[in-house]
């Protein structure tokens, strides 16, 4: 999990930055600043859906497993890109909103693009806030960070997020 909130973190400065200098930065046509956040979310969770799909680990939760599954490692890039987008992020900068909401735009259609190629129906909402499993494991990883956070400061080369 630290690699993966390490990512979506620094990818949120990123994007950050993309859309604030988009006209020198940024070399594709057609599309606009706001819809960085779109294709981010859209690449992210097409990862997800992949190695999902791949490992067939959906909901497999135990108490010895060893990270995870895809879809909840999923769950938790969400959580923590929304926690930013509308919690951090100075909404005079950005419109935090908007970003939101292409944000779940991106990993919505991510999810309808792979259940017509792979004659799926994954949905993020239903596999993960409909779960008692994901909300335990959710609640314990949370619960487990919190306790660790402030020794990891002292030795953290970036701004730890105390969620």
């Amino acid at each position: 999990m630290d690699a993966d909130m390490f990512a979506v973190t620094q990818s949120i400065l990123h994007l950050l930055f993309l859309h604030r200098n988009f006209n020198s930065q940024v070399q594709c046509e057609g599309i606009k600043p706001m819809d960085l956040f779109y294709w981010w979310a859209f690449a992210i969770r097409s990862h997800f859906l992949l190695c999902g799909d791949r490992l067939a680990d959906t909901n497999r939760y135990s108490e010895d497993m060893k990270h995870l599954p895809s879809n909840a490692r999923w769950g938790m890039i969400v959580n923590t890109a929304v926690e930013i987008i509308e919690n951090v992020i100075n909404p005079t900068v950005l419109n935090t909103s908007e970003a939101c909401g292409k944000f779940f735009r991106g990993a919505k259609e991510a999810e309808v693009v792979f259940n017509e190629l792979k004659f799926t129906s994954y949905s993020f909402y239903d596999e993960l806030y409909e779960n008692g499993q994901y909300k335990h494991y959710y609640n314990q990883v949370n619960t487990n960070w919190k306790k660790i956070v402030k020794e990891l400061k002292a030795y953290s080369r970036c701004p730890l997020f105390e969620g």
